[in-house]
């Protein structure tokens, strides 16, 4: 299972910039002032606008932040003995090896989880940014949906781990 998640973890980061790249330049043969729109109001005029290297550093910057992170905790976990990680029921995750190995294999699965979470909701706030300026319209409200399921996804797997400890199998 860790393994499916982690080639789906790389598919959606390939998937990510593979699509920033295409948005970036579509946004820019699009718009003649060089700016890209991050939200508009009502009357169609660009509430929050950023300069198009600003956008593509910034954007690059926290997806490139958040892989990085997800990769660096995952070594720091795959290297750290279970009997050092501050887990529930110490214990029983510490009683034997296989159980020590239970735990960076939980540990392993949901860093790739959280990791493909995050990606997905970064694609789908990319698709709003190009949506609105594309068609040079748009609210927050038509993405909202998407991104409270994405945020209850990721605090559903937030509090995954440490319920699972609790449980002794």
């Amino acid at each position: 299972m860790t393994i499916v998640l982690r080639l789906l973890r790389y598919l959606t980061m390939l998937i990510f910039i593979g699509f920033f790249l295409f948005s970036y330049y579509d946004m820019a043969e699009r718009a003649g002032d060089q700016t890209i729109s991050l939200y508009y109001l009502e009357e169609n005029k660009p509430a929050l606008k950023l300069d198009r290297t600003t956008y593509f550093y910034s954007a690059m910057a926290v997806f490139l932040g958040i892989n990085l992170l997800f990769s660096l905790l995952r070594k720091f976990f795959k290297t750290t003995p279970p009997q050092l990680l501050p887990i529930f029921n110490r214990t029983f995750w510490n009683a034997d090896p296989e159980n020590r190995n239970k735990v960076q294999y939980i540990l392993e699965g949901w860093l790739a989880f959280m990791g493909l979470a995050f990606n997905t909701l970064l694609i789908v706030l990319l698709a709003k940014v190009w949506t609105f300026n594309r068609e040079l319209k748009g609210s927050h409200e038509e993405f909202q949906p998407y991104f409270f399921i994405g945020l209850v996804v990721i605090g559903l797997c937030g509090l995954f781990l440490p319920l699972r400890f609790l449980i002794k199998k």
